[in-house]
């Protein structure tokens, strides 16, 4: 039977939120984690840090979207000192789970660095499950998102919680606590992800699907020029 020390306490997790712009859904994400860990009553995981990024350096130095600040605020949330950022090689070490808000930018970040690179949606109940981009959509977007953020918070937690029991309980060791840098993906078919990829993009950011359109044009053109 393991024993365990009594005096000691599972390592504090951190938490990385990802979207593609950190203007919307991931400095929601972090925001509303960080609401919903406070209020949780008594023991459970200890969680030392929490932030957010984005794949995309369109929006770097800038405050998060109003919309998303008005709907964090109308639950008594504050974002107003978060700038969006990019996200970088060094937050794969520093973070215990990187937690991408879609499918598409899951794949750029499993492209960028083999880290424990997950959907947030992974933890809602539903595996697979995307948190939308708002950007684009009226203001009712950002409470559907907010909805998914306070559901898959709730469900990382009590992850959390399981993973830190197993290591107070003498359950350590590699299965028991995220191993940085280890690439977990959050679901079996990861050979699929190109084909997808671009679906997605299409999707969220229609426009970058019509520029990778407009760049195949323009390559086929200058071959035949070429030839």
């Amino acid at each position: 039977m393991p024993t365990t020390d009594p005096t000691s306490s599972p390592p504090p997790v951190s938490v990385l939120f990802v979207c593609l712009g950190n203007i919307c859904r991931s400095p929601m994400a972090a925001g509303v984690f960080q609401h919903v860990a406070q209020q949780r009553q008594g023991g459970g995981a200890v969680v030392a840090r929490v932030d957010s990024a984005g794949t995309g350096a369109y929006h770097v130095g800038d405050a998060p979207d109003p919309r998303a600040l008005a709907t964090l605020a109308a639950h008594g949330i504050g974002a107003g000192g978060h700038r969006a950022r990019q996200v970088g090689a060094a937050d794969f070490a520093a973070f215990d789970y990187v937690l991408a808000m879609d499918e598409a930018n899951r794949a750029h970040l499993e492209r960028a660095r083999a880290g424990r690179v997950m959907l947030f949606g992974d933890f809602g109940g539903r595996p697979g499950e995307q948190v939308a981009d708002p950007y684009y959509g009226a203001a009712d977007g950002f409470d559907v998102a907010y909805a998914q953020m306070v559901r898959f918070s709730e469900g990382l937690l009590r992850h959390l919680d399981a993973e830190q029991a197993r290591v107070g309980g003498g359950e350590g060791g590699k299965g028991a606590r995220p191993q940085r840098g280890e690439f977990i993906p959050s679901n079996p078919w990861a050979e699929e992800e190109t084909a997808t990829h671009q679906q997605h993009f299409g999707q969220d950011h229609s426009g970058l699907l019509m520029l990778e359109s407009t760049a195949r044009e323009c390559v086929a053109y200058l071959e035949d020029v070429g030839t």
